[in-house]
C-alpha cells in the first residue's frame, strides 16, 4: 500500500499567499509522486473572514478572497505540481484570534464539512475526510506541514508528521 502524503499549502508547497512553489517542491513531486498518494489539505479561513465582514459590514471584506477565488488559486497549485492535479481539502471556517469567535457559515452551508470547525487544522476532519476518500489507513499517512496547526492536526488525527523544511531540504532560515 502506498504512504498518503498530505500537503499543507501556504508556506509548505508555496511561499504563503502566492502561487510561488518553495525550494525542493517540484524536485520531490517529480521524483517520488508516482509511488505515493497525495493531496492537499489546507486551511483558506480568509474566505471565512470575507463571509464574516461582508455578512457583519465591518472591516475591509475585499482584501481577502471569495471562495471561488481560493478555490481556483489552490487548485491551479494542485494542476501545476508535477503529476498533478490531486485532491484538494479546504477549510473555510474562521476564527478570531482576538476573541475566540468562530465566523459564522454563509446560508445554506452550515451543514458544509468545508466550512465547519471540525475542518479546519488543527481539527483532524480534512484528514479524516482524505485518508477515507483515498482509502488509506493511519499507519500510511503523513502530514507535511510547517505550522504547529498542521502538527496538531496530524496527532489528532493519529497519523505522521514532518516539518516541510527538513522534508523538501532546504534552509527555512534563509527563506524570507
Amino acid at each position: 500500500m502506498m504512504t498518503l502524503y498530505l500537503f499543507d499549502l501556504d508556506g509548505t508547497l508555496v511561499h504563503p499567499f502566492t502561487a510561488d512553489f518553495r525550494p525542493g517542491v517540484l524536485d520531490w513531486f517529480a521524483t517520488h509522486a508516482v509511488a505515493n498518494q497525495i493531496a492537499i489539505a489546507t486551511n483558506q479561513g480568509g474566505v471565512g473572514l470575507r463571509h464574516w465582514m461582508e455578512d457583519g459590514h465591518f472591516g475591509e471584506p475585499d482584501k481577502y478572497p471569495t471562495e471561488d477565488q481560493a478555490r481556483a488559486h489552490v487548485e491551479a497549485i494542485s494542476a501545476a505540481l508535477p503529476g498533478g492535479p490531486y485532491p484538494v481539502f479546504m477549510a473555510f471556517a474562521y476564527q478570531s484570534q482576538k476573541s475566540g469567535k468562530w465566523a459564522p457559515a454563509p446560508a445554506g452551508c452550515e451543514d458544509d464539512p468545508e466550512w465547519s470547525q471540525e475542518w479546519r487544522k488543527p481539527a483532524p476532519g480534512m484528514i479524516f475526510e482524505a485518508m477515507r476518500r483515498l482509502e488509506c489507513s493511519r499507519a500510511k499517512t503523513v502530514m507535511v506541514g510547517d505550522w504547529r496547526e498542521d502538527q496538531e492536526a496530524a496527532e489528532n488525527a493519529g497519523v505522521g508528521f514532518v516539518w516541510a523544511v527538513p522534508f523538501f531540504g532546504f534552509d527555512g532560515a534563509a527563506e524570507t
